[in-house]
């Protein structure tokens, strides 16, 4: 805990390698298991998950997890003060098989960003080629509960529920029976609420991305002039995106509500349930969702699908 006295680099839990050698598995840091831990009042990250190599010889098998009815609890982050710097409450990189379940993430909440954002999830954040997270990953029955950038300082800051980049050749990521609520960004320019951002694919290969039996729904953007760019409007249930490469995405059995119970400050913010861009090596299968948007935005543009 910080204990009152900000320091960006707090963490709860580091897993790291050392290593250069890409060709000795004992290099990595692997098979290791958080189970049933509560972890509060960090700033980088509860839990940080970092390998040297994603490609050759990445850690495998690392599990974040809540068993005999228990969860992991990542929860009461409150930065008031400091030098802004990110909030990624589990962060990974150099992952092979990574496995996150029965978690919560609740009452993430900092006032001090500018460009900096808060994140419940964030794996490869750099977008690396190389140090990627790969394999099969698996983020099921996560709660995210109150992803916060208040405050009056933001600009650009995001506030995001689960952000993951591109992944490994021929990797399959599942996002199954997750709630993610209370995503709040009050930018004051392109600053923007995304349930899920994802760009997962490969240069070649095939991914495969699927989400199911996930609700989305609280986000909040009330100062945000983010408009129908290619990196998508204001409100986002979900942001899909295959810049990275080939990859397809499964959406099936999902709610994502944009409710319009906070009312915008512009007469122009704009809004979409799911958008989807930049997909010549992409495909998007939708299932038996319910999108609902009910924002009210004036001159804005307020879409349950938005292609660009």
């Amino acid at each position: 805990a910080m204990n009152g006295q900000p320091n960006a680099g707090a963490i709860g839990v580091r897993l790291g390698t050392q290593g250069t050698n890409t060709t000795d598995t004992l290099g990595a840091n692997s098979y290791n298991t958080i189970q049933n831990c509560v972890i509060e009042d960090y700033w980088r990250a509860a839990v940080q998950m970092y390998g040297f190599q994603g490609i050759l010889n990445p850690d495998r098998g690392n599990r974040i997890i809540g068993v005999n009815g228990g969860f992991c609890e990542f929860k009461n982050v409150n930065v008031n003060a400091g030098a802004a710097a990110d909030i990624r409450t589990i962060e990974m990189n150099a992952q092979f098989n990574p496995f996150i379940e029965n978690v919560k993430i609740s009452n993430i909440k900092a006032s001090v960003m500018v460009t900096n954002s808060v994140y419940g999830i964030r794996l490869n954040p750099a977008n690396s080629a190389t140090d990627h997270v790969s394999g099969n990953i698996v983020i099921r029955n996560v709660s995210i509960d109150g992803i916060w950038s208040d405050g009056t300082t933001p600009t650009t800051s995001l506030a995001v529920g689960m952000d993951i980049q591109q992944l490994g050749l021929n990797s399959t990521l599942t996002i199954d029976n997750c709630v993610v609520k209370d995503i709040y960004s009050n930018g004051s320019t392109t600053g923007r609420a995304f349930g899920l951002q994802l760009n997962n694919g490969f240069g070649t290969g095939a991914n495969v991305t699927r989400i199911q039996n996930c609700n989305i729904y609280d986000l909040r953007a009330p100062r945000s002039t983010a408009t129908g760019t290619a990196t998508g409007p204001a409100l986002h249930g979900m942001n899909l995106q295959a810049t990275a490469g080939v990859v397809t995405y499964e959406v099936y059995y999902n709610t994502v509500l944009l409710d319009g119970n906070t009312a915008p400050t512009l007469a122009a913010t704009h809004s979409t349930n799911l958008f989807w861009g930049n997909f010549s090596n992409a495909v998007l299968d939708l299932r038996n969702n319910i999108l609902v948007n009910m924002t009210q935005s004036g001159t804005g543009r307020n879409s349950v699908l938005f292609g660009s």
